[in-house]
């Protein structure tokens, strides 16, 4: 009797686990079959096409002398961070505090233009197609204002071209624009200049500008030319430039003057860092 029934609580055990296993294969089946007909959700949020520019000046300091000017690349990427070809890019300065004094911001031009000329009308926005590396590409020329002795700051703005301006979105760079006709600077010799920014070390591609800080000579006459000589074999003239290095390096800067009617000559130097 005792055997008859534990086969009975054994064959109830065994239905009990088939059942179980049946139960958990029917879920997993019906599971299976809800994959087939997913339900999408409703969008919500605003849409976008997921596109961004990327804008640099190269370089993004320049003294205010008409001639100095900077590259302006947008580079264009796309939802998956690969950059995008044969896209319109347009390319403008933009309006910085009080609208009404109309100060000369400078030009814009494409990047092979030629230079502005003095007194000319102030160009309006450029466009470029972005190339097989999805970079397009501008040049912005300083202004002529060689009267002004304060330093300002000029925006570049740069958005893809399409058919909704108001909903353009724009990418910014800024350029300091430094006076070229700053005050001369008391004491020192007949030969003085100041760099900017001043920093230990300065990195490869990064604009410096360099300013002559006196403008009579040691005999009290005026000085009719500057001369500088950059050890990486760059040689510039005038008063103000900005320059970039190359490659990393321990740099010579000499400034010569050369006094008017006198023609005297006096030399001085710097040596900065680049990494």
């Amino acid at each position: 009797m005792s055997r008859k029934r534990n086969r009975l609580v054994s064959e109830e055990n065994m239905w009990k686990s088939s059942l179980w296993l049946f139960a958990l294969l029917a879920s997993v089946l019906y599971g299976a079959c809800l994959l087939d007909d997913p339900v999408v959700p409703d969008l919500a949020g605003p849409s976008s096409a997921a596109r961004e520019i990327e804008i640099r000046a190269i370089p993004d300091s320049l003294v205010s002398d008409g001639f100095s000017s900077s590259v302006i690349e947008a580079v264009l990427r796309g939802p998956n961070s690969e950059r995008i070809s044969g896209a319109t890019i347009m390319f403008d300065i933009q309006e910085s505090g009080d609208s009404s004094l109309r100060l000369d911001l400078g030009n814009l031009a494409p990047v092979n233009g030629p230079r502005p000329i003095a007194g000319g009308v102030e160009s309006g926005p450029v466009s470029d197609v972005t190339d097989s590396n999805g970079v397009a590409r501008a040049r912005y020329w300083a202004p002529f204002r060689t009267d002004q002795e304060n330093d300002t700051t000029v925006t570049i703005a740069a958005r893809e071209s399409g058919t909704n301006f108001r909903g353009a979105v724009f990418s910014q760079a800024e350029i300091f624009l430094r006076a070229a006709n700053r005050p001369s600077f008391p004491g020192g010799g007949a030969c003085d200049f100041i760099w900017e920014p001043e920093k230990l070390v300065y990195e490869v591609g990064e604009g410096i500008a360099f300013t002559a800080t006196q403008v009579t000579g040691a005999n009290g006459n005026p000085i009719a030319r500057y001369e500088w000589l950059v050890s990486d074999g760059t040689t510039y003239v005038g008063r103000n430039f900005v320059h970039a290095f190359a490659a990393p390096d321990t740099y010579t800067i000499i400034l010569v003057t050369h006094e008017s009617i006198t023609g005297a000559r006096e030399t001085c130097s710097v040596t900065l860092d680049v990494e």
